[in-house]
């Protein structure tokens, strides 16, 4: 973590100060013609969040939860911060993420 909120920030130190407490991660960072959900953009570490339907393969329909292709949008997104902008990136379901979130921790199933 120190790491990460030392990274210097293209924006200058005062945008480094302002991400301190995300450890220098930015919501939304725009990066040429696409954008990266969550991304640190010195170390270009970052999400991608992406609905259902940008899956080639519906998980819910039987799928394997291997690795899944892309509709062509989101992999040409994918693709561009990949190869282009030297992005490492996660692929996230953004309804997994709200299902979760929306999950009860086990002490409040108790009450």
């Amino acid at each position: 973590a120190r790491v990460l909120r030392a990274a210097p920030h293209p924006g200058g130190d005062l945008a480094a100060a302002a991400t301190r407490a995300t450890g220098g991660f930015e919501h939304r960072w725009q990066d040429g013609l696409y954008e990266v959900d969550w991304g640190h953009p010195h170390l270009r570490v970052g999400l991608l969040v992406l609905p259902a339907t940008s899956f080639v393969v519906d998980l819910g329909a039987g799928g394997d939860g291997g690795a899944l292709p892309l509709m062509a949008a989101p992999r040409l997104r994918a693709r561009h911060l990949t190869r282009v902008g030297g992005w490492r990136l996660v692929v996230l379901r953004a309804d997994v993420i709200g299902e979760m979130s929306q999950a009860k921790s086990p002490k409040q199933q108790k009450a």
